[in-house]
């Protein structure tokens, strides 16, 4: 099942901001991409049962509910620069906050904030 609903404002040809609704439901991916639309280099690979998600592209404002998943992903792009690996039964996030039952481990900056993945928490640091 995916459910996606999404609106774009182009700022000249570089700069896309998306409000984007989405639902999915035994997702399993891999992708690494290079170019306009990350503005840089960025590899993921993930397995998610199930996730809901909204917000607004290259922005904190964003939040997702997912679960069970394992994911890893490193970059240095527009959206996420710095390196994660984790696996949970589930998780929250709400901007640069989650929680999640399971482990998540990495340091970078997500969407113009800097954050630490701890473990069971994922919170913004002021010091990387």
């Amino acid at each position: 099942m995916q459910m996606q609903g999404l609106c774009s404002w182009r700022w000249h040809q570089a700069l896309v901001w998306k409000v984007v609704q989405k639902a999915n439901a035994g997702k399993a991916s891999a992708s690494v991409g290079f170019g306009i639309e990350k503005l840089g280099l960025y590899a993921e690979t993930s397995a998610v049962s199930a996730k809901v998600a909204a917000g607004i592209d290259h922005t904190p404002l964003q939040a997702h509910a997912q679960g069970p998943a394992a994911s890893a992903e490193t970059g240095v792009s527009w959206d996420y620069t710095g390196a994660c690996v984790g696996a949970s039964l589930g998780e929250v996030r709400a901007g640069p906050f989650a929680v999640r039952a399971g482990l998540k481990f990495g340091a970078g900056i997500r969407n113009g904030v800097p954050e630490v993945d701890s473990g069971p928490v994922t919170a913004p640091c002021s010091i990387m």
